[in-house]
């Protein structure tokens, strides 16, 4: 098992974090698009989020990387929070695949995928997005179309869309 390390939110961390706390308590969906230099930690935490949200009851949780490589790291940060979680084995796992992970008593899944399909996403509810690295995708108007499709726009949904910067 790996080491647990205690979570210290950075300057810019702790700005996503208030945002997303403010969403909550106002009880209002929350989007989020950030312009992310590198090292700052905002993927880190975007899947953080993606991991709390997939242990509420009934959720879906998608990451969208530019590419499957990409899309790997971002999912194994999600997958290193679950091992490292104190918890883990009051939240036992029905899936815990190389694209998946579905907790079996709450109902809740989280997949990853990559914006080189545009129609990523469409065929689900989902709850809670990461969006990294837009500006490298090949399509970002149509996969964005297609994930805004997905997200029901409703109180205590989540969508963080993050890049770093690719031209104007």
């Amino acid at each position: 098992f790996a080491q647990q390390i205690p979570f210290r939110p950075n300057w810019a961390q702790e700005e996503i974090v208030r945002e997303v706390e403010t969403a909550l308590v106002e009880q209002r969906p929350c989007r989020i698009i950030t312009l992310k230099a590198r090292q700052l930690g905002v993927s880190t935490l975007a899947e953080a989020f993606v991991f709390l949200w997939a242990l509420r009851h009934n959720t879906n949780s998608l990451v969208i990387a530019d590419d499957k490589p990409n899309g790997e790291t971002l999912f194994d940060k999600t997958k290193l929070y679950y091992e490292t979680w104190p918890f883990r084995e009051a939240y036992p796992v029905k899936y815990y695949r190389k694209n998946q992970l579905t907790f079996e008593r709450q109902g809740s899944n989280v997949w990853v995928m990559t914006a080189e399909n545009p129609e990523a996403g469409r065929s689900r509810t989902v709850h809670c997005a990461h969006a990294s690295e837009v500006a490298f995708w090949s399509d970002p108007t149509a996969t964005m179309t297609a994930l805004n499709n997905s997200d029901p726009n409703l109180p205590g949904t989540l969508l963080i869309a993050e890049s770093t910067a690719n031209g104007v």
